[in-house]
Order: C-alpha cells, then sequence, then structure tokens
C-alpha cells in the first residue's frame, strides 16, 4: 500500500557527483534506465528499437513465442512502453504515441521577492539526491517529458562566468561550484529520463549583486550595451555546459514593449542560434509585443509560443478564447495551467476535469503542449496543511506532507491525459477506482475516493466562475476571494459584452476577467437538478464565441455559461424565467449540494480503513469536504444579496433592503466559520503571500457587509423607499 508519507526536514546536504563534461551516449542511458525499471518491477520482457514505429516516443507491447516484447521508436519509447507494462494498461501490439509532444510540470527555483539565488539554504530539496531521484522517477512514470524550471536568474549560480565573477558574489565560490556540479547532475538524469529542462528566466532580469555593482535595479525596463553583451555571454555559458536544455522567458517581464524584438532577436534567439544546439525556446504571451509576435516565427526556428489556460486558475476546462489568436505564430504553441488558486490548499484532482481540458486543447489542432504548475508551487515540496496544531509557521521544523505523496493524483492525472486525451469512460473509471484503491489499501475507499474527486472536481473552479469576479492585478488569490457584491454587479454584466481581454495585450487588461463554459460533470449535474437548461433557445455571446464554438466541438457551448447577476436580475425584473442559460443562484446551490455529498463520501471512506497513516489523510478528506460545504453556503448568500441588490438598482426600490442585509450577515457568518474550521488545518489559504481566511476573507466579507450598509442607507434615502 502507498502510504501517505510525513517529513519532518529535507536535509540540505551538498553532496555532490562530478559528470564528465563529455556529452553521453543519451539513447544508451535512457534504454539502461528503461531495463532497470523493468526489473525493479519484477516484470521480464525482451527490449529493442523499431524505428518503424515513425515517433521517437511512440512504443508496443506484445507477445513473441510465448515472451513479451517492448518495442520503442527510441529509447524514449521504450521507457514508456515499460511504463504500461509495470501498470498493466495497455493493448496488445497496439502502437501508442502521445497526443502532446510537450508534457511539462514547474518547480520553483525562485523566492517569492523575485529576486535570484540559489543555495541550500534556500531550496534544500534541490540538493537531497534522494528526494529529487523519486521525484523525477515520479515524474517520468506519469510519462512527462519537460521540467519547466521557474527562476529569476540562475545562471551565474550554475555555470561559471569568470567575465562577470560580480554576478555570484553573494555566494561563496565553492557555493557556486557545487551549485554548478548539482545542477549538472539534474540535468543528465532528467536527460536519462527523457525529459528536457526549459530554464525560465526574467529576460532582462539580474542577480542582485550583479544589479548593486553596476547601479541598476534587478529588473530593469529597457537594454543597455552592458545587458546585451552580458545576458549573451550568461546564455551561451549555459548552452554550452548542459545537455537537454532550453529556456522558457516572458517578454513583458520587465523589458518594455518597444524592446522586445530586437533583444529577443539579438540576445536570446542569437545565442540560442551559436551554441549549434537549436534548443527550444518558449516564450510566455505576457503583454507580448505585436511586431514581435508577428515575426517570431522568423526570428527562430525552435521556438513555442505559451499562454496561460484559464489565467492564474483552472477556472474551466476550456481554454481562455485568446489562444486562438496565437495559432500559427510559433512552431507550436504551450498552454500553461498556472497557478492554480482557486483549488488550493485543498485536495483537488478530478481525473474527468482534466481529461475534459486536454480534449479541448486536443480538439483546437494547433497544442502541442501543456505546462502544469503543482499544486504547492511556492511552498514545495511540502502541502499547507497544518499537522501539529500548535504551528504558527511554514518554517519552524514540524511534521508535513510531501505534495509528490497527497497530490500525486495531480501529476499523474496530467501526465495520463496529455498522452492520450480521449479514453473509454468505463475503463478510465475502473483504472482510477483501481489506483485510490492501490494507494489506500481498500478497493471500497479507492471506488469511494475516485468518486470524491469527481464530485468535488467543479467545487473550487465554480465558485470561481460562478462571477468571474477575480481581479488579475492580485494573483495570489484563494478560495472565496473577491466576491464582493459591487464586483459581483459590475465587472460582468451581459454574456454577449465582448471580453476586452481579446482586443488587449495579455496582462494589460487592468485585472478583468469573463465569464467562461463549466465542466461536462457540472452542467450534467445542473439538468439532472433542474431540468435547465432547455434545449433549443441559445444565450446571446460576444461574437467570437461563434468560431471558438466550432473549434472545441461542443454544441451547446453557450448554454454552459452562468448568466451574470445584472443580467439575471433584468430578467426577474420583467417576471421573465431565464431557461437559456445557468442562473447564479441555482449554480450556488448546486455546488454546495455536491459539497454536502463529498462530505458523506469522504466519511464514508475513512470509516473503510483502518487505523493508521491512510486513515489520517483520509480525515483530511472530510475536513476538505467541510471546507467546501462552508464556501458555498456563503456564496449561496451572497448570490442572493447580489441578486437583490440588482433588483432593487432596477427597480429604484429599497424595498429589498431587509431581507438583503440579513443574506449579507448571513454570509459573514458563515465566512467566520470556515476561518475557525481551518484555523487548525492549514497553515495558509495560499502560499506566496501566506494569507489566510481568519484574516483576508473575514475581513473582505465584514467589510462589504458595512459597506452595503451604507449604501442601502443612502439609496434608501434617495429613492424615497426606506427598507423594513
Amino acid at each position: 500500500m502507498n502510504r501517505m508519507k510525513l517529513f519532518l526536514v529535507l536535509l540540505p546536504a551538498v553532496m555532490v557527483m562530478k559528470v564528465s563534461a563529455a556529452e553521453p551516449d543519451v539513447e544508451s542511458a535512457r534504454m539502461e534506465y528503461a531495463k532497470a525499471r523493468l526489473v525493479g518491477g519484477g516484470k521480464v520482457a525482451e527490449v529493442r528499437i523499431d524505428a518503424g514505429l515513425q515517433h521517437p516516443e511512440a512504443y508496443r507491447v506484445q507477445t513473441e513465442g510465448g515472451k513479451s516484447v517492448i518495442e520503442g521508436g527510441a529509447a524514449a519509447g521504450v521507457q514508456y512502453g515499460v511504463q504500461a507494462m509495470l501498470e498493466g494498461d495497455f493493448t496488445p501490439g497496439a502502437v501508442e504515441k502521445p497526443d502532446f509532444a510537450i508534457r511539462g510540470t514547474t518547480l520553483c527555483l525562485m523566492p517569492g521577492d523575485y529576486k535570484a539565488t540559489l543555495s541550500p539554504k534556500h531550496y534544500p530539496w534541490f540538493y537531497d539526491k534522494g528526494f529529487m531521484t523519486r521525484t523525477l522517477d515520479a515524474f517520468a512514470a506519469a510519462r512527462l517529458n519537460t521540467i519547466f524550471l521557474w527562476a529569476g536568474h540562475l545562471f551565474p549560480y550554475i555555470v561559471e562566468m569568470p567575465d562577470y565573477p560580480e554576478a555570484a558574489a553573494d555566494v561563496p565560490p565553492e557555493q557556486v561550484t557545487a551549485n554548478q556540479e548539482q545542477f549538472r547532475w539534474f540535468a543528465t538524469e532528467c536527460d536519462r529520463r527523457n525529459i528536457q529542462v526549459l530554464m525560465m528566466f526574467y529576460n532582462i532580469h539580474v542577480s542582485p549583486p550583479f544589479a548593486a555593482k553596476h547601479g541598476m535595479k534587478t529588473n530593469p525596463k529597457k537594454p543597455t550595451p552592458l545587458l546585451r553583451e552580458y545576458t549573451h555571454y550568461a546564455l551561451t555559458r549555459y548552452f554550452k555546459e548542459f545537455p537537454a536544455v532550453g529556456l522558457y522567458a516572458c517578454p513583458g517581464e520587465s523589458i518594455e514593449s518597444k524592446y522586445q524584438l530586437e533583444w529577443f532577436r539579438d540576445v536570446i534567439f542569437d545565442a540560442a542560434k551559436k551554441s549549434g544546439k537549436n534548443p527550444v525556446i518558449v516564450v510566455r504571451d505576457w503583454t507580448m509585443n505585436m511586431d514581435f509576435r508577428k515575426q517570431m516565427k522568423s526570428l527562430y526556428e525552435n521556438v513555442y509560443s505559451e499562454l496561460k489556460h484559464n489565467d492564474e486558475s483552472l477556472t474551466s476546462p476550456f481554454p481562455d478564447v485568446r489562444h486562438l489568436q496565437l495559432e500559427g505564430i510559433a512552431r507550436g504553441h504551450i498552454v500553461n495551467f498556472h497557478l492554480v488558486a482557486d483549488l488550493v490548499p485543498m485536495r483537488w484532482g478530478s481525473p474527468l476535469l482534466l481529461q475534459e481540458s486536454m480534449v479541448y486543447l486536443k480538439r483546437l489542432g494547433f497544442v502541442q503542449g501543456v505546462e502544469f504548475y503543482g499544486q504547492s508551487f511556492w511552498k514545495w515540496p511540502y502541502t499547507l496543511d497544518k499537522l501539529d496544531p500548535k504551528q504558527k509557521g511554514y518554517i519552524p521544523e514540524g511534521p508535513k506532507l510531501l505534495s509528490l505523496d497527497r497530490d500525486a493524483v495531480y501529476f499523474d492525472a496530467f501526465g495520463r491525459y496529455l498522452w492520450r486525451a480521449e479514453r473509454d469512460e468505463g475503463g478510465e473509471q475502473k483504472y482510477w477506482e483501481s489506483y485510490f484503491g492501490r494507494k489506500y489499501g481498500s478497493t471500497e475507499a479507492g471506488r469511494l475516493i475516485y468518486r470524491w474527486y469527481i464530485v468535488t472536481g467543479p467545487i473550487g473552479p465554480g465558485l470561481q466562475n460562478l462571477n468571474a469576479t477575480k481581479v488579475a492585478g492580485y494573483w495570489p488569490s484563494m478560495l472565496l476571494l473577491n466576491q464582493k457584491v459591487d464586483m459581483i454587479l459590475n465587472l460582468n454584466k451581459d454574456l454577449a459584452d465582448t471580453p476586452y481581454t481579446l482586443y488587449r495585450e495579455t496582462g494589460r487588461v487592468d485585472g478583468r476577467y469573463y465569464p467562461r463554459p463549466f465542466d461536462s460533470y457540472f452542467v450534467a449535474r445542473y439538468h439532472q437538478e433542474y431540468a435547465l437548461p432547455k434545449t433549443g433557445k441559445l444565450p446571446v455571446m460576444y461574437k467570437e464565441m461563434a468560431t471558438y464554438k466550432q473549434r472545441v466541438g461542443v454544441a451547446d457551448l453557450e448554454q454552459r455559461h452562468c448568466m451574470p447577476v445584472t443580467q439575471y436580475a433584468q430578467y426577474l425584473e420583467r417576471g421573465e424565467e431565464v431557461d437559456s442559460a445557468m442562473t447564479p443562484e441555482r449554480a450556488a446551490r448546486l455546488l454546495n449540494k455536491l459539497a454536502v455529498e463529498s462530505v458523506e463520501l469522504a466519511r464514508a471512506a475513512e470509516a473503510a480503513v483502518a487505523e493508521g497513516p491512510d486513515k489520517e489523510e483520509l480525515r483530511r478528506f472530510v475536513n476538505d469536504s467541510e471546507m467546501y460545504v462552508l464556501a458555498t453556503q456563503a456564496m449561496i448568500h451572497k448570490e442572493n444579496a447580489a441578486i437583490l441588490k440588482a433588483r432593487m438598482l432596477q427597480s429604484n426600490k429599497a424595498d429589498k433592503g431587509a431581507e438583503f442585509i440579513r443574506e449579507m450577515e448571513a454570509s459573514v457568518e458563515v465566512v467566520r466559520k470556515l476561518a475557525a474550521l481551518t484555523t487548525g488545518t492549514y497553515l495558509y489559504g495560499n502560499d506566496l503571500v501566506q494569507s489566510h481566511w481568519k484574516d483576508k476573507t473575514q475581513w473582505e466579507f465584514q467589510g462589504d457587509l458595512a459597506a452595503q450598509r451604507k449604501w442601502l442607507e443612502s439609496f434608501g434615502s434617495q429613492s424615497g423607499a426606506k427598507h423594513e
């Protein structure tokens, strides 16, 4: 049984292994890794290369003369064939190859202040070879082939830069040497597992000691001759030193838009070309200059564009409509499932919702890959679970959960559906029930926990998408933030309004957001609960939706949207029923019903296992469900309040004022209960800014109540109708 591991602390050992500067025989190393996995898994099979499979990652498992044979298009394919045999999840004789070329997750080597450094003090896990080996094995088993290393500017800390000794002057020389050797070990270990490393860097940032030496900020806005020369030099050294490496850059951070084209052409792309390795370079659309976008493909061959899936959240399985604007601008396009602030810190990992997401990406026809962040990004490798009631902060030693264990389903489901998105529904249910049954040592617990993940899948995204009030200017969001009544009424008013994210540069949209379609499971439950929306009539949507709808192939796409409160109130004031789209109060009630259902599933799963670590973990599932119940109750009250205010504004009467205030007061009381519940179970609700419901959310809901009381008093006197 795969029990949840508790780690007290990872030792910051700086033991390093020297690796020859000569490039290893990559194919041979990958074949040896595949054979070792086979033996370690207790399986016997012949392994061989068959170039006729016509894809380096393709594989076929079959029987010849009474013995098992695993064939791969290259050594990478053999590795994936071995994994299929170990899982017992393959069709004999069938050729399997991936739907997406780039299948990657992200690790963070950057502090919250975005200033570069690298040492065991800051990232002890990176130097723990035992832990890193286990991590890379887990990623390889999920068939991930890319690691995006999120960093500010690590180059002087991992390669020798004798021309600029000041660049890493904040760590001792022996630490720079240890960093270089550790990174070389890391890159080599990734390479033999068919994992490429893409170093993210803020493309015009520099290290703090370099900035101090030359009298500049760590994030200058415009290029200078020194910055051009220094950055080109750093990239040249990086490409020379490491196998299977590439780059990942954000043109809008921090360079001014007008300098982007020349900076990438003359510095980044030029260094890549001169390396002779043709490394992958991913350019994320974040305030990307339009001229640069148009010319990017002609400037460098092996370049990929990237855009966030749903901003910094997983609000919907449907990708942002803006992705269509990036079709064809590069060799391929990557979708970035960024910080999933609407899902954490709770357990989340709906295989059904993640599969649906990958299906739509495949249907777009031009998406080549996905980058997804883990659920514990800034505090990797730990989750935010508070296991010791006395623990007040994150740093003090104490029992913690590893994200690699707790959130394994998240990594594994992404990997499974990036490999092949469209699969048989019944087969998938059996696969995941068996997966969870092995994890918790109980067939019954496996069945219940699979159901738990399916039922809870829509709750976090649904709470986010209900009003689409997430303010992009405040990235470190968390459950229930940005749900003030006036935001609900004013940020989105009509489904037909064109999102102005569609005609502004990404990153220059003033923190606006817009409603997206709900997932298929939630829509099916909505139909089951309300027999709505009715077939036939479709709500009016913005014109770009028609093209998008055709690409994703969903006939009722318009009806999968929730009508904004302001628009819905117009129907109510006219005495008309809304039957062509989902409505906010019904959606909120259904989210609550799913949460209540999940409590019973979690309790039953807990009861199905004996006392021990598994039972303790399943008890935490119960806690997460109880959080969901309170969060959805709070939103029911807030939706009711918003609808009442919208109706009063449209009628210019304060006749619903008393009921409005009661709903607002009820929302505050429920959030107070949520804060009390989570104080002993989670250190934070957000791992970057370390905020918690007991301060941030309570403060916001209480402040909103006070503001609405003042508004109602003023409105009542102006409208001439005092509320009761």
